[in-house]
């Protein structure tokens, strides 16, 4: 996850939004809930990945369901449970 915030946010490497979605990918598929959360900030906004809120949503479940609050809070915010 940090290597992926690393490129999300530009902190000495350029940004690249792609890149930061691959690493936070590769991490949340290794169960961290905050990759899983930033993915789906990510695919909401259509950052570095093409929008899509059915990805959002497959997710911010996968966060939610290993306790990410603000995942939880995003789900709702669009009528979904998780």
């Amino acid at each position: 996850m940090n290597i992926g915030l690393i490129y999300f946010e530009g902190e000495g490497v350029e940004k690249n939004e792609a890149v930061a979605a691959d690493w936070f990918t590769k991490a949340a598929l290794n169960g961290d809930p905050g990759s899983a959360y930033m993915l789906g900030l990510m695919y909401r906004d259509g950052r570095g990945v093409e929008q899509s809120n059915a990805e959002a949503i497959k997710w911010w479940r996968k966060a939610a369901q290993k306790g990410d609050t603000w995942a939880m809070e995003r789900l709702k915010e669009m009528g979904e449970n998780w």
